[in-house]
């Protein structure tokens, strides 16, 4: 059973999981976003600079009705993902898992609905 709107949250991979609540739930992030995975993957792959790479995201944030999707899209599959993540949550945090990257982060935030595990 997948996580649902409502749901109690955690972080399962990270050191301190967290606590938090799903605010929000995106099926198909980039149906909604406009956004064709295959195309992108294709052009990341011809190892552009970072120049290009962001002239490129911004014309897809000016093409879409969801810039912010957008963002969120272009966050998670220009450096790590191998595989793409369709299934996005939206969460609000009681207690914030641990993060590397920073330590001062928004109490809300889009997760890969595959990061996440109900508490």
């Amino acid at each position: 059973m997948g996580v649902t709107v409502g749901d109690l949250v955690c972080l399962y991979r990270r050191k301190t999981k967290g606590f938090g609540l799903v605010l929000e739930k995106i099926e198909n992030l980039p149906q909604k976003a406009g956004l064709c995975h295959s195309d992108m993957m294709a052009y990341i792959e011809t190892k552009p600079d970072w120049n290009a790479m962001r002239e490129f995201k911004q014309a897809r944030v000016k093409q879409s009705e969801t810039p912010e999707l957008v963002d969120i899209y272009f966050a998670y599959h220009t450096t790590w993902a191998q595989k793409e993540k369709k299934e996005f949550v939206k969460i609000r945090w009681f207690k914030q898992p641990s993060a590397w990257e920073s330590p001062d982060r928004d109490v809300e935030g889009w997760y890969p609905v595959d990061w996440v595990r109900k508490v």
